[in-house]
């Protein structure tokens, strides 16, 4: 992370929002870098920012002329949504700043990569002092950097930070029984979503019985071909994607792959129903990979 560019780019930010009414508060990296180290963590590569809709009168049609605002302020705007949130994605000066407008459902809100929050941290943000300036987070920040990182949230990870988040992602559970026939089940209730993902090992050859977690959804096992049929469904969260990657429909999952002794977590892969895809593991860099799945 250039911490210049994100410093200008984060005041600018905060700008603008004040300009308009509005509440933005800080999330994931950005967050837990303002709180435990008041900086942004070098290796971050983005910034990262939430609103909470329906706050101070901010709702759905509040967004577009926010979203002009930036364009006016030379922001590439890049938006989506889905059930529980509308996301956008703002480049300039090479960095990417990700705003994520949630719902509250449920009194809760979803986080990626599969965790549902409290909305009670959210009710009353904190204000605290970073940059110079008065920013918002959760409250109390502690808690929410717990739920989501872990126990260990203290403690600077720069490698590997993506399997404690993962691991840290309650697990999805199926009866037995259920579990036993979860491929024809999952087929019956959700047609037509039918994804395939092979898995390879380093020499080439398939992996029978390797274990697909998709966070948020399930687990799926491979065949004798290294084929796993994943059935995706509505979920909680579909991140706006790349620009090198804008061409492909599809949602944005977190994926943990393991198989004999070994194990890769896959922290931003895109999935698409109705599509063929192809893993390969790499047996010199074991993580930190992104976007690694070759479509078929």
């Amino acid at each position: 992370m250039d911490v210049a560019i994100a410093e200008k780019l984060l005041l600018e930010i905060k700008e603008i929002m004040n300009s308009l009414g509005v509440q933005f508060f800080l999330r994931q990296g950005t967050c837990l870098g303002a709180i435990r180290d008041n900086a942004f963590i070098p290796w971050d590569d983005d910034l990262d920012l939430g609103v909470i809709l329906g706050v101070n009168g901010f709702t759905d049609q509040s967004i577009e002329p926010l979203l002009a605002a930036f364009r006016e302020s030379g922001y590439y705007v890049q938006s989506g949504s889905s059930d529980s949130l509308i996301y956008t994605t703002l480049l300039k000066d090479n960095m990417r700043v990700d705003v994520l407008f949630h719902r509250v459902i449920d009194e809760q809100i979803y986080h990626w990569p599969g965790i549902w929050l409290p909305v009670t941290l959210f009710n009353q943000l904190k204000e605290i002092n970073f940059l110079g300036k008065t920013f918002l987070v959760p409250n109390p920040p502690e808690e929410y950097l717990r739920i989501k990182y872990g126990p260990n949230w203290q403690s600077p990870k720069r490698f590997d930070y993506a399997k404690d988040v993962v691991d840290n992602v309650p697990k999805e559970q199926l009866p037995r029984f259920l579990e036993r026939t979860s491929r024809s089940i999952s087929g019956f209730f959700y047609p037509g979503n039918v994804t395939r993902l092979r898995v390879l090992d380093n020499n080439g050859a398939p992996v029978d019985r390797a274990n697909i977690r998709i966070v948020g959804l399930g687990n799926f096992k491979t065949n004798k071909q290294g084929y796993a049929k994943l059935y995706l469904k509505t979920k909680g969260y579909s991140s706006s994607m790349p620009p090198s990657l804008s061409d492909e429909v599809g949602d944005l999952y977190s994926i943990v792959i393991s198989y004999n002794d070994q194990e890769e977590v896959l922290y931003e892969e895109i999935l698409a129903p109705n599509r063929s895809y192809l893993y390969n593991p790499d047996p010199v860099q074991t993580e930190g990979r992104i976007f690694v799945l070759d479509q078929v």
